[in-house]
């Protein structure tokens, strides 16, 4: 643990003193995203008039802010909420490599698991960011490690730790609440295979989430009288925006990337003024100036490229101009004290729900099968691309995750033949990662994959120490 505190420490200081990241709170060391107000700003509502709003985001990230926010000021308070999370990201270095070894009982999975998660990007990037992946990240870590040690040792303190740190991942990243059930189902196996009484050790690993999430539940019906046990939507939406939903829906239909804050996607130049078009063959958009996306410059003229098959009968390339002036016009518009425009605002709608509807129905194939293909390809790569900030570290960073993720894909495979055990689990958190987000939600940030990768590291060792005893394995005896 001190070699894990050290390495991250080194790293973590020579992020800060080289990378200048922009910030409105001077003082603040790390980065401020657009996200972190939507998890921060409901906790600076509540001490200041005892509501906490906008509720869209569960307050899993904000609990650890709240004491923070009431004895120090803003600055201080982000500074000491990121080093609560360097903090737990070296214990949770540790532990992932502890969790290793206890799975399969080879010192070699504890070293090399160390080793290699200690020096990626993936074990320290999001330390230093405001946002929920480096706590999710732990928490997943240490909630795994407390699960596998409660089957070694059956101390239900580990089920409590483990059930707590869960509650944590839930509510810091709530499209994890998946995992409960798998948990219990794999608890209530395992203790039914063993004869072992089964509704004690539910109960002691429930009980924190039990605590938690029923008075969140309490909260949100005494605030809209129906039942919300994790958040209200998928997407959040501001009141003066509310043309995103349907507009995101079309985009992702045609494979489209969403993030609209990225100068490289499809959601960027419909949302932006400093974007022009431009007709080569009906495909490529490109930036009219130079600008600048996580500390790097991306050049005037950058092409956005669009699916050349996209379009259909209710709309083409000049429908998508029209859409995108209508789009800023109205974003105008409401950006002015008291400006709305509730007619163009149906036109928006009306328009980006028939474009979308026109896919589904003219291109079946290319909708549910060719662009989820195309997403997938693109979340993989995001998540092997997206963060090396050492720049003399990216090409043996980018090959060290490529075969992680090769590796690990074989790995999942394998650990699935271990039937509803805690190898189940490790293999099931990255497979559900790259399910769920390209693939369900169309959405394709990178750092989405964060709280998956230590589990898809322990996965690709698995892949590597079975292809070693399958290529190497020893000739028997005449």
């Amino acid at each position: 643990m001190l070699v894990a505190f050290i390495v991250r420490l080194i790293i973590f200081i020579v992020e800060l003193k080289t990378h200048k990241f922009p910030s409105k709170i001077p003082g603040v060391w790390g980065i401020v995203d657009g996200d972190t107000n939507e998890y921060l700003t409901p906790i600076d509502n509540l001490i200041k008039s005892g509501i906490y709003s906008p509720d869209f985001r569960m307050p899993g990230y904000g609990v650890f802010y709240l004491p923070l926010a009431f004895l120090f000021s803003k600055a201080v308070a982000y500074n000491l909420l990121i080093i609560f999370q360097l903090l737990c990201s070296v214990v949770s270095t540790y532990l992932l490599a502890l969790t290793a070894f206890l799975l399969f009982n080879k010192r070699f999975f504890f070293y090399a698991t160390f080793i290699i998660y200690v020096t990626t990007i993936y074990s320290f990037y999001a330390d230093i960011y405001l946002l929920t992946e480096s706590l999710t990240t732990s928490f997943l870590i240490i909630s795994i490690f407390s699960f596998t040690t409660y089957f070694k040792n059956y101390g239900k303190g580990w089920l409590v730790c483990s059930g707590a740190f869960l509650t944590g991942v839930i509510f810091l990243r709530p499209v994890f609440a998946i995992l409960l059930p798998l948990y219990l189902l794999v608890l209530f196996v395992n203790m039914a295979k063993q004869k072992r009484p089964v509704i004690v050790p539910v109960l002691f690993f429930i009980s924190v989430f039990a605590l938690c999430d029923g008075s969140w539940i309490i909260r949100n019906f005494l605030h809209y009288k129906r039942i919300i046990p994790l958040t209200q939507e998928v997407y959040f939406v501001k009141k003066e925006a509310t043309y995103y939903n349907p507009l995101m829906d079309f985009v992702r239909t045609f494979g489209g990337t969403v993030e609209w804050w990225d100068p490289r996607t499809a959601g960027y130049w419909l949302l932006n003024k400093d974007t022009i078009g431009f007709d080569v063959k009906d495909t490529v958009f490109v930036l009219g100036k130079d600008t600048v996306f996580n500390g790097k410059k991306i050049s005037k003229n950058r092409g956005i490229p669009f699916p050349p098959d996209i379009y259909t009968s209710k709309f083409n390339l000049d429908t998508l101009f029209k859409l995108r002036r209508q789009l800023l016009k109205y974003k105008s518009e409401v950006s002015k004290p008291g400006g709305t425009d509730v007619k163009l605002l149906d036109s928006i709608n009306s328009e980006s729900n028939t474009y979308m509807q026109s896919m589904l129905d003219e291109k079946p194939l290319t909708y549910h099968v060719k662009i989820r293909w195309l997403l997938l390809k693109e979340f993989l790569t995001k998540t092997s691309y997206e963060f090396p900030y050492i720049r003399y570290t990216y090409k043996p960073y980018h090959i060290l995750v490529v075969l992680i993720l090769c590796f690990g894909g074989l790995g999942i495979l394998l650990l699935f033949g271990f039937r509803l055990s805690v190898q189940f689990i490790v293999a099931f958190i990255p497979l559900f990662d790259i399910i769920i987000h390209p693939l369900v939600f169309r959405l394709i940030v990178g750092r989405y994959f964060d709280p998956a990768f230590p589990f898809m590291l322990i996965c690709a060792l698995f892949a590597a120490c079975w292809l070693k005893g399958i290529i190497f394995k020893p000739k028997s005896q005449a």
